[in-house]
């Protein structure tokens, strides 16, 4: 079964969503570490998923604020062969330097209609605002380690 995980795109500037994501990201960095036990993988994940839930309780909150939400699908991102940009943007923060850099030396690799959401998204950034890339499926990955 080869199922499609949608991304959702976020425009914000809320901090505390920010916060949260920042602890997801860090969970997902030491997950991969190879000097730790089984156990305290097991821990790490759990965690991990733990802020997946409130990364996106806190979108869910958002949305219903009125908060825009774009809805991509992962094989747009797929499609990109530099391995470390398909991974941010399947999970990423971006502020408006960050993304404008993705654009000015990622372009060629971005498929057009993505790129053009990108630039519009780009147009729209205040200085305290960033672009959230949030991957679906990690609230999937986190229930089936729950059970």
């Amino acid at each position: 079964m080869n199922e499609q995980m949608t991304i959702l795109v976020i425009k914000s500037k809320d901090i505390e969503l920010k916060e949260q994501y920042g602890k997801f990201q860090e969970y997902a960095a030491l997950s991969v570490s190879r000097k730790i036990s089984f156990e305290e993988r097991v821990a790490i994940l759990e965690s991990m998923g733990d802020w997946a839930e409130k990364v996106q309780h806190k979108i869910a909150a958002l949305s219903e604020e009125g908060i825009a939400v774009e809805l991509i699908e992962d094989s747009v991102i797929n499609q990109l062969s530099a391995e470390s940009v398909r991974a941010k943007l399947s999970n990423g923060l971006f502020n408006k330097a960050e993304l404008k850099d993705l654009l000015q030396h990622q372009a060629h690799q971005l498929p057009e209609g993505f790129t053009d959401l990108c630039i519009s998204l780009l147009d729209q950034l205040g200085q305290d605002e960033y672009i959230l890339f949030w991957n679906m499926g990690e609230l999937e990955a986190h229930a089936l380690l729950s059970h």
